[in-house]
């Protein structure tokens, strides 16, 4: 996704999606539906990952967008 300067951040979308909105102060949190156990790894996995400040960045402004 293009950032600000241009450049696309490295980090991929599916890490973030479930931490997108937790960046609200209104929300407190966010209930995740898992159809198996190959999600529930992915998502503990995605749930360790530091995403840099460029991604989330990129993010809330597609955030803003929508």
């Amino acid at each position: 996704m293009p950032s600000a300067s241009g450049t696309r951040a490295a980090s991929p979308w599916p890490p973030s999606t479930p931490f997108l909105p937790l960046r609200s102060p209104e929300v407190a949190c966010v209930v995740a539906g898992f159809r198996s156990g190959d999600e529930v790894a992915a998502a503990a996995r995605w749930s360790e990952a530091a995403l840099p400040d460029e991604a989330w960045a990129d993010l809330d402004g597609v955030a803003e967008r929508a």
